[in-house]
């Protein structure tokens, strides 16, 4: 799944993110991006999401 697809579908994660700095938002994006597998991006995208939820 694609990172701008499921912080569509998670408001609170989307307004988060939207919040946050450049350099925020990259250090948020970079596991993902670093990520080499399709099994691991999901993993990373998940924990990103999850991250940007609890975090307001």
């Amino acid at each position: 799944m694609d990172f701008t697809v499921a912080l569509e579908q998670h408001e609170q994660a989307y307004k988060t993110f939207s919040l946050l700095d450049k350099t925020s938002q990259y250090a948020i994006l970079l596991p993902f991006l670093k990520a080499t597998s399709a099994k691991s991006r999901a993993t990373q995208l998940q924990k990103a999401i999850t991250k940007l939820e609890v975090n307001p």
